[in-house]
Order: structure tokens, then sequence, then C-alpha cells
């Protein structure tokens, strides 16, 4: 049974948000938002990449958040997920620290009745989260290491260079 749209409460057992430390668990997030009423489920797993930048290969992100905005804004766009697509468990969850290439950093999932909400529901919460969610990434490379603010344009290429403000909770900020 889908939640009510319009209500203006969502429950919290339609969303598994959260900012981590540790490791990402896709077993987790399939089984959060699994169920029989779902017919599709969508994921996206995001993972640090050791491309070759100017300043050599990367060798690990280092990820800073501001917690509590960080979350309200997630659960922004889970609910607007919900609305626009008609999806039914979300789950978003980013890393914060050090993660070396390969590992994980970002999981999104999408449940709804059909397989094109749960994919245009995943598609539409990994952007906003991109978008929208204050989580900036320092780059480790071999001659070097920068903060980087990924404002995306309409192709998703990230540009932009700037460090975090340290004690900040300005939540307008583009995340990362």
């Amino acid at each position: 049974m889908r939640p009510d749209p319009f209500s203006p409460q969502f429950s919290d057992e339609l969303f598994l948000i959260g900012i981590r430390s540790v490791s990402l668990d896709l077993i987790e997030v399939q089984e959060f938002v699994s169920g029989p009423e779902w017919g599709g489920i969508a994921f996206f797993s995001g993972s640090v990449r050791p491309d070759d930048t100017d300043l050599g290969p990367v060798q690990a992100l280092d990820y800073e958040v501001y917690e509590g905005v960080a979350e309200q804004k997630m659960r922004e766009i889970a609910e607007e997920t919900i609305v626009r697509y008609g999806a039914g468990r979300i789950a978003m969850i980013h890393r914060v620290g050090r993660c070396l290439p390969g590992e994980v950093s970002v999981i999104v999932a999408a449940s709804a009745p059909h397989r094109a909400e749960a994919f245009d529901g995943c598609r539409y919460l990994i952007d906003e989260l991109k978008r929208r969610v204050p989580i900036w990434k320092r780059e480790i490379a071999e001659r070097g290491e920068r903060w980087v603010r990924c404002d995306h344009d309409s192709s998703g290429t990230a540009s932009g260079e700037e460090k975090p403000p340290s004690g900040s909770s300005d939540g307008a900020r583009d995340g990362c």
C-alpha cells in the first residue's frame, strides 16, 4: 500500500537515510527497500575512482558533511521522490571520512509498484543528492590534494574547487 502523497508527514518506516563513517552495505539497503508490494526496485551505488587528475591519480577521497542539514535535505528529497514517482521505500546513505579507490561512497535505492517508477525515482534521488546535499570531498592524489565542491552542470560534470567552511551549517551550498 502506497503512502498518501498529500499527507504532510511520511512514516519513518519508509526511509533509510544516513551519513556513515563505516563501509556501506548494499544488502542492508536491499532488505530495507524490498517487499511483496513493490514490483520494481532500483539501486545506484557510487564508488571512488582512481582518476588521473592534474595532480596525478587519486589515492583517496575524504568526505565531510554538515550532518543535521545533510540528513534533513536527504529526507526532503526522499519525500519528493514518493510524491513525484510513486516510490514506496527509499534508501539514501553516504559515507564520510576517508574512502579509497573502489570503495562505495554512496548508495541510493527506490522501490515502487513498477520498474519505470523505481528507475525514475532512483535517478532523482542521486541527482538531487549530488545537487542539494551539503557534502564535500577532498581529493588526495600523488602530487597534492584539494577540496572539490561539485557544481553539476546539465551533463553531470563536476566543476569548482572550494574547501568547506569549518563550523558553518549553511545548507544552501551545493553538495558533492
